[in-house]
């Protein structure tokens, strides 16, 4: 009867430790969905009279000016190099960058 008792009790532990790890799982998951969904979000409402748009060509970084197409200056910085976030966000719609100091500041933060 105690025998019975006690792995009773260890199941049940172990079914409340699963539960928890789950629920934390679960959570994480979903706020790195709503991040992501966040991120796209700003990607897609950046100013679009920003005077450049630091994005990808040939996955290495590129700097567009206003609406082109075409690379305006492609950079040595290889993409896949940069943090994942910083990733995501280029290859979702790009960085505005007003000005060449402002885009001077940002490799400059990436390169250290």
């Amino acid at each position: 009867m105690h025998s019975t008792y006690r792995q009773i009790l260890l199941l049940v532990t172990a079914m409340a430790i699963s539960a928890v790890i789950i629920l934390l799982s679960a959570a994480k998951g979903v706020a790195r969905q709503r991040s992501s969904v966040m991120e796209q979000k700003a990607a897609h409402s950046a100013p679009v009279d920003a005077g450049y748009l630091l994005g990808e060509c040939n996955g290495r970084l590129a700097l567009f000016r206003g609406q082109s197409p075409k690379p305006y200056r492609i950079l040595q910085m290889q993409v896949y190099l940069l943090p994942e976030e910083d990733q995501r966000t280029i290859r979702s719609g790009g960085i505005p960058v007003a000005t060449e100091e402002e885009l001077r500041k940002l490799l400059e933060d990436w390169d250290s």
